[in-house]
């Protein structure tokens, strides 16, 4: 059986990637997670994720997701994301490089 804490960290994980849909530029941190489990995940069983994002504001992103396991939910899930301060800015790889 996969432990619930596997199953959250999924979750936040895959929220987190959704809110980029709509938050390309900024960090952002995970301020609320509320994750209601219904059902396991055996040993070696295909997981996925779907989630989306649900309302936007200029400083927060709500979602909400779900994972399934062989087709039946396993988990729902509920998140709040606070936006942060912009990305710096990026350079080339082969910058300071001789």
């Amino acid at each position: 059986m996969v432990h619930g804490g596997m199953i959250m960290t999924f979750l936040d994980h895959a929220l987190g990637l959704t809110m980029r849909t709509v938050n390309r530029t900024n960090r952002q941190s995970t301020i609320q997670l509320d994750t209601h489990f219904l059902s396991g995940i055996e040993d070696g069983e295909f997981a996925e994720a779907h989630c989306r994002v649900t309302r936007a504001t200029k400083s927060l992103l709500f979602a909400a997701g779900e994972v399934l396991a062989g087709g039946r939910p396993v988990a729902q899930a509920q998140a709040i994301f606070k936006i942060g301060p912009p990305f710096p800015p990026r350079t080339p790889l082969s910058a300071g490089r001789s």
